[in-house]
């Protein structure tokens, strides 16, 4: 309930007390022999009042959290998917992966450096050749580096060398961990 034209979040007891004086046509403080028990059921009544609002609203956040990281995490997966606007590319063994250099230079400090640097042939051709792995181990990272998954077949061993190479961030934890 709304008193004086305050939302009940920032309704206070003085205010309910003031308004309850007004309605029993009372001088201000004429509550003030009943003081304490009425604060006390005040104070009762807005906390439970307020918590019941706190408690859906904090539902509905956190549902709203697990919304968006599932449609987050399903955007990824459609953006490493469909390939869709790369704007640069890694070969291994005579394949090629078209990729996107904010996503790689998000999950590796050493592809953002090669990537930012116009100086570096990496850089100014936006291209960068991985020799020292297979073709499936790379894809594995890129794959890793988008969407956050490793599959379990994957060679972790190759893959940990990868991803110390370039260093990136929690694949080597998940490597280490599979071995």
């Amino acid at each position: 309930r709304i008193l004086r034209g305050k939302p009940l979040e920032r309704t206070s007891a003085r205010d309910v007390r003031e308004e309850a004086e007004d309605r029993l046509g009372l001088v201000r403080g004429g509550l003030d022999r009943h003081r304490d028990a009425l604060n006390r059921i005040i104070s009762d009544w807005v906390e439970e009042h307020l918590t019941d609002r706190k408690d859906e609203a904090s539902s509905t956040r956190k549902r709203r959290r697990a919304d968006l990281a599932e449609s987050s995490l399903a955007g990824w997966r459609d953006l490493w998917e469909s390939r869709r606007f790369p704007d640069a590319e890694i070969r291994c063994g005579g394949i090629s992966f078209d990729v996107h250099r904010a996503v790689l230079g998000a999950r590796s400090p050493v592809l953002n450096a090669m990537f930012r640097q116009e100086g570096l042939r990496e850089g100014s051709e936006r291209r960068v050749t991985i020799e020292d792995a297979t073709p499936e181990v790379v894809e594995a990272m890129l794959r890793y580096m988008y969407v956050g998954e490793v599959a379990e077949n994957c060679e972790h061993a190759s893959l940990l060398r990868l991803a110390d190479k370039y260093e990136v961030e929690g694949l080597t934890e998940i490597c280490v961990e599979a071995l």
